[in-house]
């Protein structure tokens, strides 16, 4: 009786960590590739602007396939996780929803202090920099932030790579 309740339990805790890390993975923003910004093109690669709008192009066609692509992906993981909770029992699913809780909880709260040390690092910027570079700064961060490139753990840095 030990053993099978065991083996049930590992069954369950396995199946929790897959569906805990789907879950994960569907909250991931899509890889841009790190593609910098168009301005920075222009003015790096000296480009003509036949050339910036053939960039802008190519740019815009992929980020339209890679959404696409990350739309397909939340959509297998949706359909895992439906699969995942057809195989559970009543007691199997109100524990898998417990670790799911939990897991949610501690990710808000990481999430809350990346936030938070992001902001300090942005606010900490800022003060090193007069009116003018303010408000390139700002410009920066606005439109990097509307497209997610900055969705992980970086910031604008200085260096070139």
């Amino acid at each position: 009786m030990r053993l099978r309740l065991f083996f049930i339990l590992a069954i369950v805790l396995t199946l929790a960590a897959g569906g805990v890390l789907g879950r994960l993975s569907t909250r991931l923003p899509p890889d841009w590739g790190g593609h910098p910004p168009h301005n920075w093109l222009v003015e790096q690669l000296n480009l003509s602007s036949e050339q910036r709008n053939a960039i802008d192009d190519l740019w815009n066609s992929a980020h339209e396939k890679l959404d696409a692509n990350f739309q397909q992906r939340r959509e297998l993981d949706h359909q895992r996780e439906k699969t995942l909770q057809s195989m559970l029992t009543d007691s199997q699913r109100l524990a898998y929803e417990a670790l799911q809780d939990e897991y949610h909880k501690h990710r808000q709260q990481l999430d809350d202090q990346r936030r938070q040390l992001l902001d300090s690092a942005d606010q900490r910027s800022r003060d090193l920099l007069d009116d003018s570079q303010k408000a390139k700064w700002d410009a920066l961060v606005s439109r990097h932030e509307r497209h997610g490139s900055w969705g992980g753990s970086t910031r604008p840095s200085t260096r070139a790579d």
